[in-house]
């Protein structure tokens, strides 16, 4: 079985990239003889990739969609082989609650990621479906392809009438990519349990619109961006990309 291969960076005083084998970077990372690596980018930035040697395989969990004809470049002039979670059908059907149907808000996301929820007996697409046929359902949980704040408050909105007028059980949300930052201290007011996102990191409560989570029974999403820790709690579940691409890697070798 392939094994992945965690690869740390920092950037030198002269803003060229440098790899290294531990996260406190300070051991020089040797490509001799390894061909598949694990990178986290910083921020979405992809300048790490144009520096690494080429006839190399890189997992990296996320980069911005506009930097594709970057990364098409160095496939077909240095043959690296870049792939994030949009690129390859993972299984993600193990993360869904048991029982839970999986609840795509556009025909274009069911078409791209339905795939990946093969071991879920019944997905389907919101402007596909009547949300009647959900009343007394026990378990639905929505999907996203990004946790920003625009998508969230849309499935928001699904979630609170599934549950209000339709009397679902439970709802929970699942964001492949997610985009906001937990909030911490002041926000917190209402004890551990509750959830509060802010869209920006230096957010205080003044100057930003802070995000309640409370019609979502769990958000579960990965930590793609680095916005999140890995974790597992009653309300939140952060998922390591690693374990993710380890996975793929099993099943199709």
């Amino acid at each position: 079985m392939k094994t992945l291969h965690t690869i740390y960076y920092r950037k030198n005083e002269l803003f060229e990239v440098e790899f290294y084998e531990d996260k406190e970077c300070t051991k020089a990372f040797d490509f001799t003889n390894i061909k598949d690596l694990y990178i986290e980018l910083k921020e979405g930035d992809c300048t790490p990739l144009f520096y690494l040697p080429s006839d190399t395989s890189v997992f990296t969990p996320y980069i911005p969609p506009a930097t594709y004809d970057y990364i098409s470049y160095l496939y077909n002039n240095r043959n690296i082989c870049i792939q994030t979670l949009d690129d390859i059908t993972i299984n993600l059907s193990r993360y869904i609650p048991k029982n839970s149907e999986v609840l795509f808000l556009s025909e274009e996301d069911y078409d791209n990621y339905r795939d990946c929820f093969n071991g879920v007996e019944y997905c389907r697409w919101f402007e596909n479906s009547d949300l009647i046929s959900c009343e007394k359902n026990d378990k639905l949980t929505i999907f996203l392809p990004h946790g920003t704040q625009s998508e969230f408050q849309k499935a928001n909105e699904i979630a609170k009438e599934l549950k209000e007028k339709y009397g679902v059980g439970a709802v929970n949300l699942f964001a492949l990519h997610w985009f906001l930052y937990k909030a911490y201290n002041e926000f917190d007011i209402e004890g551990e349990d509750e959830l509060y996102f802010v869209c920006n990191e230096e957010a205080s409560y003044q100057d930003n619109e802070v995000i309640y989570v409370d019609i979502f029974n769990k958000i579960i999403t990965t930590n793609s961006t680095g916005i999140l820790e890995p974790q597992d709690n009653e309300r939140l579940q952060v998922i390591d990309c690693k374990e993710i691409f380890e996975e793929y890697l099993k099943e199709n070798n």
